[in-house]
Order: structure tokens, then C-alpha cells, then sequence
């Protein structure tokens, strides 16, 4: 007793600390990825960030998305540890920074950064590496290539109140983020852009490492108390269609079909979106169609029990729009650019009120084919003026009916 109010304060570290230690490791061990099954599948989310500023809304929603699963924010820098420069690393002196902001946003993830010459190397180490044991990302998320770069968004009134336990500011967060370079003098080199041919090699890179393929766009205006306040936009929209496949009659439940509505469900189910009802679009060619699609739907929703309102969105017209000849395994950039519009205009018609889009990505072509900027240009034309838009592809399986 006289040791404790004697000792001088902070001498003595938490034991609370050291007794989680021993118990995290100790089930981390049992938790043997050997045992994992479909029926126990939850998202395990690894979010790539480029500058934090201009994604924190993008931060929050993955927040939500992932529900009771594993979040991990990761962060390329681009340099080298150069012992001529400092004995230290560089990456030191940015790490608390981050974990201030994950504070401030009050969003529960881990932050993985990394320090490579290679953007693409750099990011295929946090794919590889980052979590532990059988806690690590099935499910990779990351924005759109914009032609110009977001504009800064971060503000000091987007951050919670100062925290007890933040060692930085809000302010000074802030400052530091949004600064032309945020990196400190010893990493003072110029990150640059990605080419879309560098941007499309990293999504085949995403998808060859096993994980499922996120691609976030118009999240720089996403509000999630806005959107879902009285009167606001109340709906979460799903189109686990294959919009660019139309001879399935726009529909074929494989892995990434699912993926999409797993997703959708998952964040239906957030407590922060228990205002929001999901509803599940189907695109069919005739009332023949239509009425059999609704029944297969609905039986299908009631086999996983999730709740969603199914709706049956007539097509032809769009059909229509595309070029005889062109093939079931033809690339969106193959499109005619009246179907890419057509479908663009179908999506907006039917969802001027929703909150978020989850849609299929159409799947990326090989960056051996040169069609790089052609396949970004369709993808722009296909989510113009959605409202904040999930473009998902789904490599494995997620969902199971079986007991």
C-alpha cells in the first residue's frame, strides 16, 4: 500500500495489459485456420488507404461492414530505409499519428503500414502479412482511380472530443493529415499517382491472392447520420446480378453473387443501419422471367433468413443496347458505351433514394491485354452519379444452406 501512493505515477504498468496478452495468444493458437467452415464465415477486412484525409467517411463505413469481424487498415509508403538518413525508422514517427485518428473515429481496426520503393509490392506485403494466425483479411477494399485526386475533407469537427487516453490532439491530427505531405522529413519523397495500368495490376493481384475485391467509389460524400436521419435515404440496394453477362437472363447465383448479398445482409444487420430496409434488384427480360426469378429469390432469402423486399427490374430495353457478337466472356471495356449508360441509367432510376449501392464488379481483364484505361473509363460510365457505390467480386464461398 505505501508502494502505491509513494511510487511516482506512470512507473507502474497496467497488469490488465499483460493478463490480455496471455490470454489473446493462448486462443489465438486454438483458432487453427485448418477448422475454418463456410457456415462460420464473417468479413475480415483489410481497407487500403491512400490519404487518410479524403477517406475517412470511406474508414467509418468499412467500420460498419465489417460488424464483429477483423479490420485492418492498411497504408503504403513509398521510400526505403536508408541508414545514411536515420538510425531509426521513419515509419516511428508516423505510426501514432494514425492510431490518433482511429481513436478520434472511433472505429475499432488495427493499421498495418509498410515502406517499400513499389506501391504494388508494398501492398502485396500487407495482403500476405497483415493480421495473425487464422485472423487475417479474406477481403480486400479499396477506392476508386479517379482521374483527379480527392479533395481534402478532414476536418477538426468530423473528429470525436479529446480522449483521455490520445497522447496527439485533435488538432494536430488534423494538421498533420492534411498537410501536402504528411510523411516526415526522412520519407520527404514524392508518392506520386497510379497509372491505371498500375492500379488494374493491383486488383488482379488483389484477386490471384485469394481475396475478395472491393471497390469503393463516391464515399468522399457518404453521411451516414445524414443519410439515415428522418426522411433521409433508407435503403441499402443490391444488385447481385451480372449485369455484363446478360445471356444468365441477369442472374447466376455463383460465389461473387452471393458475396454481394453476404455483404449487403452484414450491413443491413449494423446497429447503426437498423433504419435502413435492403432490397434485392433482379433484372429480368420478360413476365415469364419475372415472376419465376421473384419466386426463386424469395425462397432463396427465406432459406438464409435474411430480410430484404425483392424487386423484379424489366431489362430489354437495355439488352437492347448491346452489339450482336459481343461474348459471354468479353471485359466491360468490349461494352458498347449506349449498354454501359443504359445500365448506369437503370441503376440511377431505381435508386435515387438509397443510402449505398452494392453492385457486381465486372471481373478485370488481364493487364496483358492493354486494356487498362478503357476498363476504368467503362467503370467510371457505369457508377456516374451513384450514390455511394460498392463495386464487389466474391472469389469463395461465403454462404451455406446445409445443417
Amino acid at each position: 500500500m505505501i508502494l502505491h501512493y509513494q511510487a511516482p505515477i506512470g512507473s507502474w504498468g497496467s497488469i490488465s495489459q499483460a493478463l490480455i496478452y496471455h490470454q489473446v495468444r493462448k486462443y489465438l493458437l486454438l483458432l487453427d485456420v485448418r477448422k475454418e467452415h463456410v457456415k462460420f464465415w464473417r468479413p475480415q477486412i483489410l481497407l487500403l488507404v491512400n490519404r487518410p484525409a479524403s477517406c475517412c467517411p470511406l474508414m467509418d463505413f468499412v467500420n460498419d461492414l465489417k460488424k464483429s469481424g477483423l479490420y485492418v487498415i492498411g497504408h503504403v509508403n513509398k521510400g526505403n530505409l536508408d541508414s545514411e538518413q536515420s538510425a531509426l525508422d521513419p515509419l516511428q514517427q508516423v505510426y501514432p499519428y494514425w492510431l490518433s485518428l482511429v481513436d478520434y473515429l472511433k472505429i475499432k481496426a488495427f493499421v498495418e503500414l509498410t515502406l517499400t520503393e513499389n506501391i504494388r509490392s508494398g501492398i502485396q506485403q500487407l495482403i500476405r502479412l497483415s493480421g495473425l494466425g487464422a485472423m487475417k483479411p479474406n477481403t480486400v477494399v479499396i477506392g476508386f482511380h479517379e482521374l483527379n485526386a480527392s479533395e481534402t475533407v478532414l476536418q477538426e469537427t468530423h473528429l470525436l472530443k479529446d480522449l483521455k487516453f490520445s497522447k496527439i490532439g485533435r488538432s494536430e491530427v488534423v494538421e498533420y493529415f492534411t498537410a501536402s505531405d504528411f510523411l516526415p522529413k526522412e520519407m520527404n519523397v514524392d508518392q506520386g499517382r497510379s497509372t491505371p495500368n498500375d492500379y488494374l495490376h493491383i486488383l488482379n493481384d488483389i484477386m490471384n491472392l485469394n481475396k475478395n475485391l472491393c471497390i469503393a467509389r463516391h464515399f468522399s460524400r457518404f453521411d451516414r447520420e445524414l443519410m439515415l436521419k428522418s426522411g433521409g435515404k433508407q435503403y441499402i440496394d443490391v444488385w447481385p446480378s451480372h449485369l455484363f453477362k446478360p445471356e444468365d437472363n441477369g442472374l447466376r447465383w455463383d460465389n461473387s453473387s452471393l458475396f454481394v448479398l453476404q455483404l449487403a445482409c452484414i450491413l443491413s444487420m449494423s446497429s447503426k443501419w437498423k433504419s435502413a430496409s435492403l432490397r434485392v434488384f433482379i433484372c429480368v427480360n420478360s413476365l415469364q422471367d419475372m415472376h419465376i426469378q421473384e419466386q426463386q429469390l424469395k425462397l432463396l432469402l427465406q432459406q438464409l433468413r435474411i430480410k430484404a423486399k425483392s424487386v423484379m427490374v424489366p431489362w430489354d430495353h437495355v439488352v437492347a443496347q448491346m452489339k450482336e457478337g459481343t461474348h459471354a466472356s468479353a471485359n466491360i471495356a468490349e461494352f458498347p458505351k449506349t449498354f454501359v449508360s443504359a445500365v448506369n441509367e437503370m441503376i440511377r432510376r431505381n435508386s435515387s433514394d438509397t443510402a449505398v449501392t452494392f453492385l457486381n464488379l465486372p471481373v478485370p481483364p488481364s493487364p496483358s491485354l492493354n486494356r487498362s484505361d478503357e476498363y476504368m473509363d467503362a467503370l467510371r460510365l457505369l457508377t456516374a452519379d451513384l450514390p455511394p457505390t460498392l463495386l464487389v467480386c466474391g472469389l469463395s464461398s461465403v454462404i451455406s444452406t446445409a445443417l
